[in-house]
């Protein structure tokens, strides 16, 4: 197989690190239709939906669930950069090839590549290429999984091509809601993509793509599995509200789930927009290389996020996202004593976040009215005479509330890189370079209390202490007060400007034609950034940038007359300022961690049984 894991087409043999590819035939035979289900054949990745971001860990490595975080694999398509979950959530489509690469990968790829890369390749239009037309569809009964997929292709001069590639896709879901009595998550997908080949002359190879996406799902998949200490407020909700109203729901690891659809029907929906040009230019001895892209989405999420049959708790999630990218680059051509790849990269983005939850309390107000009766209402007046009279006595009672925030955010990435390769002897390579990387982030995270009724936070009313005591928007406030989770910044956010100097040194030696020894050691970081969360305060309002130093020793061969490969690589990553998200019993926290290592072995191969039986393997230990 081929790659294009060093920005230039190279076999997979030949690259010196720890790289898995995936043909876009071999995705098709298995029947694998998402990233998720492709991490399930490579060693050491893990990709699953959660229920606000979807979460990509590479070697134990991956990035928090709070809104702000950015990926800690970085996501390329056909060139272009994606680090946020929903940029990519949409089905494998004609894919040419999917490569991971493990570790950081600052140098060539730039930041939030901390753990490692996957680099996707969608089929393209071909100028001069035969007439291309296939259908394929899919059934599922397990799960009523349908899916059909049509391709139509033409080079229609020798100068141009186009490649038109069509997908819609449902399926009924795999866990049981106790609760409502249906499957889920249920899925409807639909994708069109058009590319483009134009090539005038030798020297002149453009390729052009725009892409549509439309995805939608009803329920979750999110799943109870633990309800310890069963004390207080979470024993009495989840010890005898919830199996009240559910008599199936439990904690068992089932695939089944147990929520409700009061307070919104639990649903996803994504729109999402791609264009990409990549155009290589022959240029004396190499190729300058002018990779540009647009990316934007709009998506909803609502989600029961007690995750119980109680109506207690919602999220009303609503994201509008959009990016520009242009890199221009210079390869030399790979042929000489020094070899090397020089660019610079340009990032814009905009993120701009609505998102509420709503907090209904009648269900579990047997457990809130003794609390309340149990607050003084000193804790009001401030008159030690009232410090035996109870709150309730001037009405202040449990009163459900919202507490709603938008986040506003817009970023700025500017790079250049170098990398040079020195060919010591026909047998022994030294692979060196650096890239420095300057981002600016500017934010405004405005949160409010508000009343039940209450949505986007341009339109909630707002409640405090100043409302009179025992109305009901007072109540509300000192609901969501008693129960820790009200807003106390209303205001956030900042600006950062951050600069990271990403060196890179490698080696690679091959011993013979079918061996090949290669080392090194390479830095990586994540950008800082601003806490998203609705009760973020002055202490965790931001957290700092991420980096990583990476060390890896492998060797790739071919063996038994090229019947056989076996690759190995031993691999140790230093990370510091890990960027972590930690439950305190009512919230998430953001801050970062002081260290962390993730280091192991990985082992892959092959062998050729027969001319039509090839058996493959992978192991890893981390």
């Amino acid at each position: 197989i081929e790659v294009t894991a060093t920005k230039r087409v190279a076999s997979i043999q030949d690259v010196p690190m720890s790289i898995t590819a995936v043909s876009g035939s071999a995705i098709e035979e298995a029947g694998i239709k998402d990233l998720s289900e492709m991490s399930a054949y490579i060693p050491n990745l893990t990709i699953s939906e959660g229920a606000i971001n979807t979460n990509i860990y590479m070697r134990g490595v991956g990035s928090g669930i709070n809104r702000a975080f950015e990926q800690s694999v970085g996501m390329f398509i056909d060139g272009i950069y994606m680090g946020r979950g929903k940029q990519f959530r949409a089905p494998f489509m004609d894919v040419e090839r999917a490569e991971v690469l493990r570790g950081p990968q600052g140098l060539l790829f730039g930041k939030n590549t901390i753990a490692g890369t996957i680099n996707i390749t969608t089929a393209r239009a071909e100028a001069g290429g035969d007439f291309e037309g296939r259908v394929t569809a899919d059934y599922e009964s397990e799960y009523g999984g349908k899916a059909i997929t049509a391709v139509l292709a033409s080079g229609l001069t020798d100068e141009f091509g186009v490649r038109l590639a069509v997908k819609s896709s449902e399926s009924d879901g795999y866990m049981e809601n106790t609760n409502t009595n249906r499957n889920e998550q249920s899925t409807e997908e639909q994708i069109v993509r058009l590319s483009a080949h134009w090539q005038p002359t030798a020297d002149l190879d453009a390729h052009f793509k725009v892409e549509h996406a439309e995805l939608s799902s009803k329920g979750t998949t999110a799943q109870i599995i633990g309800l310890t200490p069963l004390d207080g407020l979470a024993g009495f909700v989840g010890g005898i509200v919830a199996p009240t109203i559910d008599p199936e729901f439990s904690a068992e690891r089932d695939l089944k789930n147990s929520t409700d659809q009061v307070l919104n029907l639990e649903e996803r929906e994504v729109e999402a927009d791609n264009f990409s040009v990549n155009v290589d230019y022959a240029l004396g001895e190499g190729t300058v290389t002018f990779v540009a892209g647009y990316s934007a989405y709009e998506s909803k999420l609502l989600q029961d996020v007690d995750f119980l049959p109680v109506t207690f708790i919602n999220t009303n999630d609503f994201e509008d996202f959009s990016q520009t990218s242009v890199e221009l680059r210079y390869a030399s051509s790979g042929n000489n004593k020094f070899d090397y790849i020089t660019g610079i990269y340009y990032q814009e983005n905009e993120l701009d976040f609505d998102f509420y939850s709503h907090v209904n309390v009648d269900q579990i107000m047997p457990a809130l009215i003794p609390a309340f009766e149990a607050v003084p209402l000193a804790l009001l007046t401030g008159d030690p005479a009232h410090l035996e009279v109870p709150v309730t006595a001037i009405g202040v009672l449990p009163n459900g509330f919202t507490r709603t925030t938008n986040f506003l955010q817009e970023t700025e990435t500017f790079s250049a890189f170098f990398q040079g390769t020195y060919n010591i002897s026909d047998d022994f390579r030294l692979i060196f370079g650096a890239r420095y990387t300057d981002e600016t982030k500017d934010v405004v995270r405005t949160s409010m209390n508000a009343t039940p009724d209450s949505s986007f936070i341009s339109a909630a009313t707002p409640v405090g202490p100043t409302d009179i005591p025992g109305s009901d928007n007072f109540n509300s406030w000192f609901t969501a007060f008693a129960l820790k989770v009200s807003v106390t910044d209303p205001v956030g956010g900042g600006s950062l400007d951050e600069s990271q100097f990403i060196p890179s040194l490698k080696f690679q030696y091959d011993i013979n034609d079918d061996v090949m020894l290669y080392g090194g050691a390479e830095k990586g970081f994540k950008g800082g950034g601003f806490n998203a969360n609705a009760d973020a305060t002055d202490d965790n309002n931001q957290f700092g940038e991420e980096e990583a130093i990476g060390f890896e020793l492998g060797m790739k061969s071919d063996i038994l007359d090229g019947r056989a490969r076996l690759n190995v690589a031993l691999f140790r990553t230093n990370f510091d300022n890990l960027q972590v998200t930690t439950w305190n019993g009512f919230g998430f926290e953001v801050g970062n961690a002081a260290e962390s290592v993730s280091q192991g072995i990985e082992i892959d191969g092959s062998i050729l049984l027969t001319e039509s039986f090839t058996l493959s393997g992978s192991l890893s230990y981390l």
